[in-house]
């Protein structure tokens, strides 16, 4: 992957720790200079670790500078690029789990039994009515819900996500839980 061709800026000129004070200032051409400073090594490491997946890198790639301008604050000086390496490693990390268990689930799909079409139907009509109980729930217990009991995150995970105590995901994920049941049952909450 090569940088696309950028005009010069006053950030060009910057070392690395005046870039991220800019950039924690929260200015885009800063952030601009930076990407384009890193994309390439940051893109070279996540090749390195997930080979020729070129969609797949891409995805990590943007992840990777995503997280990094949303916690560039916690940016505690020396070299930015082992900074940046650290992320996108954990990145590709969750990626790699996520691809482990998207594999287990399609594993455990194919090995089922195939059920006639009239079963089929009644399936995807319960999945369906799920779905939409799992919409009605306000947005934030929603998102605890899919991302513990759908997506599979762990605890810490989803709550970093969230950026939220762990103990508040656990109430939103208890609280959703409990008005899921209250929905499919049909009785009110």
């Amino acid at each position: 992957m090569t940088a696309a061709p950028r005009r010069m800026s006053v950030y060009s000129e910057l070392d690395d720790a005046n870039l991220i004070e800019q950039c924690t200032g929260g200015v885009r051409a800063a952030m601009a200079e930076l990407f384009h400073r890193y994309v390439n090594p940051v893109h070279r490491f996540v090749e390195g670790l997930r080979g020729t997946n070129s969609e797949a890198v891409q995805d990590l790639v943007q992840q990777t500078f995503i997280a990094a301008f949303g916690s560039i604050s916690t940016f505690r000086g020396g070299s930015i690029k082992p900074w940046l390496f650290g992320i996108a490693l954990n990145k590709t990390r969750m990626y790699a789990r996520g691809e482990i268990r998207r594999k287990r689930k399609l594993t455990l799909l194919a090995q089922e039994p195939v059920h006639d079409a009239d079963t089929r139907l009644v399936n995807r009509q319960q999945l369906d009515d799920i779905r939409r109980q799992i919409a009605m729930l306000t947005p934030k217990l929603r998102e605890a819900l899919v991302l513990i009991d759908i997506e599979g995150a762990s605890g810490a995970q989803a709550a970093a996500l969230l950026k939220i105590p762990l103990g508040t995901l656990w109430r939103r994920v208890y609280e959703a839980r409990q008005q899921l049941r209250s929905l499919m049952s049909g009785t009110p909450s």
